[in-house]
């Protein structure tokens, strides 16, 4: 009665959990390898392993057809990438496995504009910014303490996209919770106010101040034409570094806009910070032309730039004489 229970009842339950965890020790220390070499060097094994499975399963079901020698080498070969991944995984450590992040907040910038000027984002917890870039230009959302937008006050900065493109930022870092304030770091026209974790009140540093009006010369004292010059805009580069204009007399400058779609304007400035204004127009889309006139202060030396894209391509400085 013994010999039938063993052989009725324990023998074949035993066959089952038997497979069971042999299957789960061999899945576990494949894992392990997995988790040890690259990400790209992952896929290439796991498509291996994938194929002896598919050869191991087809000697199993040939049973008592297949050899003793091929049925010790594959036990052999089991045992080996068990122990070969817990080894592996001992000495070397395992690879850190990508966290998944969900949407937090999405942003979208056309016509060099973002489509939000209020931005809600999740605090004290890593999320994914999702950013569409509708212009064909580069845009980035970057958020700051305050509008000085400096390294001392930076909370979150994401890299360039060039549109049209969306790309997915991982905020890694958690933001505090607070109200903060946003912008793109290549047009710093598109800017807004980042509420973290559902806070309220006024934007950091209140509205912006307006820009200082540039009063129009008088009809009855209207100034000569002192300097006529044609300035180009092509592939975010201005064609001139340097200009040189007559002192307290009116400038007469054309700004001829190559890039397609894209806004440019030339803003004149007193100081190499670009933060005292001088003149400051609006800018014309590509391709297309436009005429600015306006008066040129006193002797000395003062510098320009696109607003739309204050990169070093597209400043210079003005001697006035």
């Amino acid at each position: 009665m013994k010999g039938d229970f063993g052989k009725r009842v324990l023998g074949p339950a035993l066959i089952p959990l038997g497979a069971f965890a042999f299957i789960g020790a061999l899945v576990f220390g494949f894992s392990r390898i997995l988790l040890v070499v690259p990400k790209d060097g992952s896929v290439i094994i796991g498509i291996l392993m994938a194929g002896c499975v598919l050869f191991g399963a087809a000697a199993v079901a040939k049973g008592t057809a297949i050899k003793s020698p091929q049925r010790a080498a594959l036990l052999a070969f089991s045992i080996l990438l068990l122990a070969g991944g817990v080894a592996a995984g001992l000495s070397i450590g395992t690879r850190t496995v990508k966290e998944h992040l969900a949407v937090g907040a999405t942003i979208t910038a056309q016509n060099v504009k973002f489509t939000k000027a209020e931005l809600d984002l999740p605090a004290d917890k890593p999320f994914l910014l999702e950013f569409d870039n509708k212009d064909a230009t580069l845009h980035n959302v970057a958020i700051y303490k305050d509008p000085s937008a400096t390294d001392a006050v930076t909370l979150f900065k994401g890299p360039l996209v060039q549109g049209p493109k969306v790309a997915e930022y991982e905020v890694k870092k958690p933001l505090p919770k607070g109200v903060w304030f946003f912008q793109c770091d290549v047009h710093k026209s598109m800017n807004g106010t980042a509420r973290v974790g559902g806070a309220t009140g006024p934007g950091p540093g209140g509205p912006p101040s307006p820009a200082p009006s540039v009063s129009a010369p008088s009809p009855t004292a209207q100034p000569t034409v002192g300097t006529t010059v044609a300035l180009t805009a092509k592939t975010f580069t201005f064609d001139k570094k340097t200009l040189e204009f007559v002192a307290n007399a009116l400038v007469v400058l054309t700004l001829d806009n190559q890039d397609p779609n894209i806004p440019h304007n030339f803003a004149l400035y007193r100081d190499a910070g670009y933060s005292q204004e001088i003149f400051k127009p609006d800018p014309v889309t590509g391709p297309g032309q436009k005429e600015y006139r306006f008066p040129t202060p006193g002797p000395g030396t003062y510098y320009f730039q696109c607003d739309f894209h204050p990169i070093p391509a597209m400043r210079g400085t003005v001697t006035v004489k």
